[in-house]
């Protein structure tokens, strides 16, 4: 596990770059989602 650590903790700009691309992957999958009318009750 220390060696996993330890090529995640070299890399930080692919860490990084890596967890801001599946934010903005699941930001654009929310907002493409076809929207459904609202129903008022």
């Amino acid at each position: 596990m220390e060696h996993i650590s330890g090529i995640l903790s070299a890399n930080l700009d692919v860490v990084y770059f890596i967890y801001g691309l599946a934010f903005v992957i699941m930001g654009l999958a929310i907002l493409l989602q076809p929207k459904k009318t609202a129903v008022l009750l």
